[in-house]
C-alpha cells in the first residue's frame, strides 16, 4: 500500500502487529504471559484512529511513526519506519545432524557455522496418521505447547545450543530445504520453535510447501521420486527475542492437519483421490545441499 497506492494516501497508513491469537487481545496467550504492554482493546485502537482521521483530534497519532510492533521475549512495543527493518541481516542458521534428527532427543543441531558433512535425515510420512495441528478450541493457530507431538519420529528437530545472549528476530522467515521423496507429490512444514530453559516449547511462526508448486502455483508440476529438489519455504513474519538461555529450534515434517489438508503422496488429483501412499522422506544438509534456515535478525 506504501509503495504502489495512491501517492496522495502512502503516507497516511499504520500498521499495528501484537502477540494475540484472532479475537483475543489479551494478554495471556496459551502457556506465556506477555505482561500488561499486551493487554489491548481493538476498539480503543480503532476509536482513536477514527478520532484522529475523521473528527481531527490531535491525540498523538501523527507524531507516531507508521508501524508499532510487539515484540515477543523482551515484551515490549517498538516503532517503526518501514516493513521489512531497513537495518535487517539475513542470517542462515545451518541444518546438521549425524543422520538422527528425528524428536528433539535427536542429534539435529542449527548453527551460524556451515558444517555440511552431516548424514541425510529420514522419515515417513503417512497420511493415515498426520502430525495434528495444535489449535485452540475454535480452530484458530496460537500458542501452544509442542510436547503433544515430541514423541513423533516423523518430525525432524534441528535446534541451536542453549544462547549466551538474546537475539532478535523481526520479519519473514524462510527455509531453503534441500530434500527428496520416494512420491510423486508430497509435503513439507516447518515450525520455528522458542525453547525455554525448563523445556517449555512452544511456536513462533510455520509456513508449508506442496512439491507440485514448488515453482509457484502458476506452474504446477509433480516431482520426480528420489530426486534432490530445494524447496523454499516462507514461514509467516514474527517479532521475537529469542532470550539468553533459550533454544532456536526448527520442526521439520509433512503435515499440519487440520490446519492443512493432507497430501495423498499420489500425484492424483487431491480433491477426488481415495488412496492414502506413505512417501519416504529424505532432509539433506551437506555441503552441496546446504539446507538452512533464514532468519531476519536485528542488531541490538
Amino acid at each position: 500500500m506504501v509503495k504502489n497506492g495512491p501517492e496522495e494516501l502512502r503516507g497516511q497508513h499504520r500498521l499495528v502487529v501484537g502477540p494475540w491469537r484472532h479475537g483475543d487481545r489479551s494478554r495471556k496467550q496459551g502457556p506465556l504471559d506477555f505482561g500488561t504492554d499486551a493487554q489491548s482493546s481493538y476498539t480503543g485502537e480503532v476509536s482513536r484512529w477514527y478520532d484522529y482521521t475523521f473528527k481531527g483530534i490531535d491525540n498523538g497519532l501523527a507524531e507516531e511513526p507508521p508501524i508499532k510492533l510487539f515484540i515477543m521475549g523482551e515484551n515490549r512495543w517498538h516503532f517503526e519506519h518501514e516493513w521489512s527493518l531497513a537495518r535487517t541481516r539475513d542470517t542462515d542458521f545451518y541444518l546438521d545432524s549425524g543422520g538422527s534428527a528425528n524428536t528433539p532427543n535427536g542429534d539435529g543441531t542449527l548453527s551460524l557455522k556451515r558444517v555440511g558433512g552431516g548424514l541425510p535425515d529420514e522419515y515417513d510420512y503417512d497420511p493415515k496418521d498426520p502430525v495434528m495441528s495444535l489449535m485452540d478450541l475454535d480452530a484458530q493457530d496460537a500458542v501452544r505447547d509442542q510436547s503433544p507431538v515430541a514423541r513423533r519420529r516423523d518430525i525432524l528437530v534441528y535446534q541451536t545450543p542453549p544462547l549466551h545472549e538474546g537475539i532478535e528476530v523481526t520479519g519473514p522467515v524462510v527455509l531453503k530445504l534441500w530434500a527428496a521423496s520416494s512420491a510423486p507429490d508430497t509435503e513439507f512444514t516447518a515450525k520455528l520453535i522458542d525453547v525455554y530453559p525448563d523445556g517449555l516449547a512452544v511456536n513462533v511462526t510455520s509456513g508449508i510447501v506442496r512439491a507440485r508448486y514448488r515453482d509457484g502455483y502458476d506452474t504446477p508440476s509433480l516431482i520426480e521420486p528420489g530426486r534432490v529438489y530445494e524447496y523454499l519455504i516462507n514461514l509467516n513474519p514474527t517479532g521475537i527475542v529469542f532470550l539468553r538461555g533459550h533454544r532456536i529450534r526448527l520442526d521439520v515434517s509433512c503435515s499440519d492437519f487440520p490446519n492443512f489438508d493432507r497430501n495423498h503422496n499420489t500425484g492424483a488429483d487431491f480433491w477426488s483421490d481415495a488412496e492414502l501412499r506413505v512417501a519416504h522422506q529424505t532432509v539433506f544438509h551437506d555441503k552441496t545441499r546446504p539446507s538452512r534456515l533464514v532468519l531476519p535478525v536485528i542488531p541490538r
